[in-house]
């Protein structure tokens, strides 16, 4: 046989060896034989070929298509790229996991990506030409996308190359990064009157200009979905999140969400800022927290809120139950938060990959096995408040990640509340600052523990 095949430790993906025969006049080897992948059991038929070419330290992806998934047979025709493939497929045991493979034109190595994944890939040397074979058509309108960065991912492009910092699109503040990549692929954004490729570099006296078209309709249906609203306006909407809400859909979640209900409720008056999948969404919470949260109904209130977010201060206010009694009456957690080094579903505190994290947390009432807290964010990561009070010891009662695995009182979920929201109003330029109660079920866990 011509090749080698490798299965990875995803279902579905496979690192492909062809056998290369070379001398001192260069070298033959065959790319694709669909007897030898039949054979393999992959018998995959391709209906496109494309080629793109990039320079060191652009990074494209993470894209998907949703309605038109093209499975991809990649490689790299010239230089080296560090290929990343996330599994998005429903019912997956390795969904949101990823698999990345150094794709090296010297040893020829091949990567195939069946549907159902993201993909992207980052370039690693001076120049590389990249090529793959698709199982299907491209249709731009149903591309997706995931942020290169994404914490519910972590890929860690910073250990295939260190110090290298991706080549972007630099961000606008009225347009999302992912957007302004849509624009170019679609011709949309011109320099000297000619469309350029993303890693275009804009030279001294460059005349940029961009065609931003009418607000595409989401492919996320909008749903009559009760809200719990704490305050409304033309600019903001404050809402009372229940437990079990999941705030914007997602692979996996794409209906019953709060943007579900939000665009049921706002119709067409939501930002538009983050695009289909979260129309209005400022900041999030997880599923399992309940509380305040924002949303922006017009652009201009999005661009002010998001700044107020980047510079803390929008004031936030947790209630939260821990396991065990806290000593001390008030603290300071400082920990960097990001991906956990072995397990890919959880965030850690983490030196070395990890962004600054501070909560402060003061004692609101003690109990015989558990102590009722407030917390006060300095930053947002994720999993912020679950993982700095693990990080001394008492994770919050029920958290079902970060816990011990036992919950004795029956939980669903984490036990924390997003109370006290405050900002500064966009337009006003008034503060402005909201409650939201705690949930029955908090109520009730209090009432237990005090017996």
């Amino acid at each position: 046989m011509a090749f080698e095949f490798r299965k990875c430790f995803i279902e579905g993906l496979y690192e492909v060896q062809p056998k290369v025969f070379g001398d001192n006049r260069g070298y033959f080897f065959e790319v694709y034989s669909e007897k030898d992948f039949f054979e393999a059991g992959l018998c995959m038929k391709f209906v496109q070929d494309n080629q793109s070419s990039s320079s060191k330290g652009v990074l494209r992806g993470l894209h998907f298509q949703t309605k038109h998934p093209q499975g991809k047979l990649v490689r790299a025709v010239e230089g080296k790229v560090y290929d990343v493939a996330v599994d998005l497929r429903n019912g997956s045991p390795t969904f949101g996991k990823y698999y990345g493979v150094v794709l090296d034109a010297e040893k020829q190595n091949q990567f195939y990506i069946p549907e159902g994944f993201a993909h992207g890939f980052y370039v690693l040397s001076e120049h590389a030409v990249f090529a793959y074979k698709c199982t299907d058509f491209y249709h731009p309108e149903d591309e997706g996308g995931i942020m290169w960065n994404d914490a519910t991912v972590g890929i860690e492009w910073d250990k295939i190359a260190p110090g290298l910092e991706p080549l972007l699109s630099e961000k606008n503040e009225e347009l999302s990064r992912s957007y302004i990549q849509k624009l170019l692929k679609e011709q949309k954004i011109m320099v000297n009157g000619s469309p350029v490729k993303a890693n275009y570099k804009v030279q001294e006296q460059d005349n940029i200009s961009l065609e931003v078209p009418d607000m595409e309709e989401p492919d996320i249906l909008p749903e009559d979905i009760p809200l719990d609203i704490l305050y409304e306006d033309d600019d903001v909407l404050i809402v009372n999140k229940p437990k079990g809400m999941v705030v914007h859909p997602s692979a996996g979640h794409t209906s019953g969400t709060l943007v579900n209900a939000i665009m049921f409720h706002c119709k067409d008056n939501l930002s538009g800022i983050n695009g289909v999948m979260r129309p209005g969404i400022v900041h999030r919470i997880d599923k399992d927290t309940t509380g305040a949260l924002l949303v922006c109904k017009n652009d201009n209130a999005h661009r002010d809120l998001a700044e107020q977010l980047k510079e803390h201060s929008i004031k936030r206010r947790y209630r939260a139950i821990v396991a065990g009694v806290l000593k001390e009456d008030e603290g300071t957690i400082e920990g960097p938060v990001g991906r956990h080094p072995i397990d890919r579903k959880k965030m850690a505190i983490n030196y070395k990959n990890g962004k600054d994290a501070v909560t402060h947390y003061k004692v609101l009432e003690r109990f015989k096995n558990a102590t009722y807290v407030e917390c006060r964010l300095e930053t947002g990561r994720t999993h912020q408040i679950r993982v700095h009070m693990t990080s001394i010891g008492h994770p919050l009662l029920g958290d079902e990640v970060y816990g011990s695995g036992k919950n004795p009182y029956h939980l669903q979920g984490q036990t924390l509340h997003a109370m006290i929201l405050g900002f500064i109003h966009p337009s006003t330029g008034e503060y402005m600052e909201f409650s939201a109660p705690l949930p029955e079920y908090f109520l009730k866990l209090l009432e237990k523990l005090r017996k």
